[in-house]
């Protein structure tokens, strides 16, 4: 299931994309490698439920998992990359910024 383009009730945007800009696109790029990076306190396991929605760009499970209190900063333990990380190089932007609006939300 692709992400609709309409406002959830949980304070998440999902109608904001700006797929045809470049340069937001290498922003949001950066902004994932900076939070990447960050001492998050992450659990790293195998098969994160939130990145392999992600990867199945799967917007139900995504805000299910997100609504349940799925980390968004978690890595997998293989690649060390985040949910964040799989929904800009895979160019879902609109996860992306979904994945940013929690980040922000939740700090």
């Amino acid at each position: 299931m692709s992400v609709p383009n309409s406002t959830n009730s949980n304070k998440r945007n999902l109608g904001m994309s700006r797929k045809g800009e470049k340069g937001y696109f290498y922003f949001l790029l950066l902004l994932a490698i900076l939070l990447m990076n960050m001492n998050c306190g992450c659990v790293q396991k195998e098969k994160l439920p939130l990145i392999e929605a992600v990867k199945k760009n799967d917007a139900k499970a995504i805000l299910a998992l997100l609504d349940s209190g799925a980390k968004v900063n978690e890595r997998e333990k293989k690649t060390g990359r985040s949910p964040l990380i799989y929904a800009v190089v895979s160019n879902r932007i609109v996860i992306a910024e979904l994945l940013l609006e929690e980040v922000l939300i939740r700090n």
